[in-house]
């Protein structure tokens, strides 16, 4: 009896998580619909948001909301800890999609378009 109970606790455990999942998939669809003409997007870009895994698309699309931010005003966003934020934010940046630079103490993470603007200004 005791087993049974379990098997059931865990097979609710993985419905709440399996609905949480695909809210969180849902709201990043209606994100991606509303903010982005799949048209408008150059051959490359589509490409590169193909290619991106859904957790480092999360942080990217969070980025992109932001312009710049370090990864703690990205954390606030994505709604994962900070740490986690950091390390998906510099795999962007030695994939060569996002720029960062240092600012006193900080690590700001900026959108590779958003570097070119200021360097052509």
């Amino acid at each position: 009896m005791m087993k049974l109970r379990q098997i059931v606790t865990a097979m609710e455990d993985l419905r709440s998580d399996i609905r949480r999942q695909t809210a969180l998939l849902l709201r990043l669809l209606q994100y991606f619909e509303r903010t982005v003409n799949v048209e408008q997007l150059s051959q490359e870009r589509r490409i590169l948001l193909s290619m991106l895994p859904s957790h480092l698309l999360r942080t990217y699309f969070a980025l992109e909301t932001l312009k710049e931010a370090s990864a703690s005003q990205v954390s606030e966003i994505t709604k994962r800890a900070r740490a986690v934020e950091s390390s998906y934010l510099n795999q962007l940046v030695r994939m060569g999609i996002i720029d960062s630079e240092k600012r006193g103490s900080f690590k700001v993470f900026m959108l590779k378009s958003n570097t070119l603007k200021k360097v052509e200004s």
